[in-house]
């Protein structure tokens, strides 16, 4: 018997290697053009998107069809000095930002997950930790053309004026904006305590006059964002849509009344937690003297 090369199955095997080589080669860029969709953001073989904003650019991640900015600063920190104030410009920054996580969101109580209501909203999943500098925003888009004009929707979250994020699992906005055809942005901003005490009713400097408010001035700061920002993320300022749930509801109908919101946006969805009156100075007054006391501090 004819051992090694010479055997006549030698050759057909490797005939056969040889092809089935040759269109293993051939079929692969198909194959990969095929499943390039949920690790490289859809017919793109990109899997990082980078756009300009007004302080710096911004490096996104692909999702499937969808584009994601995690963790955009729209404001500075609002720890020391700036703690209480209005908000301010974050600072610039060079070379570009990978917003791939989201950040840390205003310090606030868990949700009680004993509850069915705590386990459905999972509001104590806050995987960017809790902090003061938490001035940012999210946005999922399936395109940074400029040219795209898609309309914009900037999701208020839930939680009243003291907990929730902008982050949490239930205001993630891929599926919508891949399926909306829209660009969506959820914002971060000051709750509770960090964002509503009324200091100036309590006897605080001049200076602090906008403690009692600093939450909701933040919103409006969140969108001269997106008038200044968001044509690079595919979006139409022209096109701007505030909506919320809950108490992003009651934020939505605060915003309506805003003089400085004013322009900033062109329609509003109010998704219950409609909100015609909120707290009035006095009563403000009152908490923050309550929430002093409890503090220890008898004068600011």
């Amino acid at each position: 018997m004819t051992k090694g090369s010479d055997h006549p199955d030698s050759g057909r095997r490797a005939v056969l290697l040889t092809g089935a080589a040759l269109a293993a080669a051939a079929a692969a860029p198909k194959a990969l053009a095929q499943t390039s969709g949920l690790g490289t953001g859809g017919a793109s073989s990109k899997i990082f998107a980078i756009t300009e904003t007004a302080t710096g650019k911004v490096q996104g991640i692909a999702n499937g069809p969808t584009w994601e900015f995690r963790g955009i600063p729209y404001g500075a920190p609002t720890g020391g000095r700036n703690r209480y104030m209005p908000p301010k410009p974050p600072a610039p920054w060079k070379g570009v930002r990978e917003c791939f996580a989201f950040t840390s969101v205003c310090p606030q109580t868990q949700a009680d997950i004993r509850g069915e209501y705590g386990q459905l909203i999972m509001w104590d999943r806050q995987v960017g930790g809790m902090g003061e500098d938490c001035l940012s925003l999210n946005v999922w888009t399936t395109t940074t053309d400029r040219s795209a004009k898609k309309a914009v929707m900037v999701c208020f979250h839930g939680g009243g004026f003291a907990t929730g994020s902008g982050n949490a699992p239930g205001f993630d906005g891929k599926n919508l904006a891949h399926y909306g055809d829209v660009v969506v942005v959820s914002v971060n901003h000051r709750l509770a305590s960090f964002g509503y005490t009324n200091l100036i009713g309590a006897g605080a400097p001049e200076a602090f006059r906008y403690a009692g408010v600093t939450g909701v001035m933040d919103l409006a700061a969140s969108l001269q964002w997106v008038r200044d920002n968001i044509e690079n993320f595919g979006g139409d300022p022209g096109r701007v849509m505030i909506f919320g749930q809950s108490g992003g509801g009651a934020k939505t109908s605060t915003v309506l009344a805003m003089p400085p919101a004013k322009g900033l946006f062109h329609r509003a969805a109010v998704q219950s937690g409609s909100a015609l009156r909120l707290v009035t100075h006095d009563s403000g007054a009152a908490t923050a003297e309550k929430f002093l006391k409890q503090l220890g501090i008898s004068q600011v």
